[in-house]
């Protein structure tokens, strides 16, 4: 079992760190959308290279992947949001494990991508993806340490003002 934190990494509360956790959440989800939609729309396979076609393509199907898993993140941290002000520790669960699955899936297509980039030598572009992986997988493993966390917490507040 994970070590509970008692306050946020700027020694705030677990209440205000996991809102700014989900606001963080909320932008990186839009900027995700975002950027995938662009990185989709400017791409343009030069005709006569296929595997640049190849590699092309498979970097749009990621992209179109990860702006729909950004999509789903935003309303998942609104709903953290939500849960956070009516005191529905319940609600903290769905949030959890969907960026739990989001880190697995963003992990994999920045392995994809670093392939991708290698195999057309992008090499600044293949240690920018490893790079981001390493550093966006901290940060996310972090965010469900904090947010189990105040979880725990909640939960133990209910059962105080609940007992069996």
């Amino acid at each position: 079992m994970a070590l509970p934190l008692r306050t946020c990494f700027c020694c705030c509360e677990l209440k205000t760190g996991t809102v700014s956790i989900a606001v963080y959440y909320i932008v990186g989800g839009v900027a995700s959308v975002l950027t995938s939609i662009i990185t989709t729309e400017a791409l343009d396979p030069d005709p006569e290279v296929e595997s640049f076609r190849d590699a092309i393509k498979t970097i749009k199907t990621v992209s179109i992947v990860v702006a729909a898993m950004g999509s789903l993140l935003t309303l998942m941290s609104g709903l953290l949001i939500h849960s956070l002000m009516k005191n529905k520790p319940m609600f903290l669960l769905p949030w959890m494990v969907y960026v739990a699955l989001y880190m697995i899936v963003f992990v994999a297509s920045n392995v994809i991508d670093t392939v991708v980039y290698s195999r057309t030598q992008d090499y600044l572009l293949a240690i920018y993806s490893v790079l981001w992986a390493v550093t966006s997988s901290a940060f996310e493993t972090y965010s469900i340490l904090l947010v189990y966390s105040l979880y725990r917490e909640l939960k133990r507040e209910e059962e105080q003002k609940h007992p069996i």
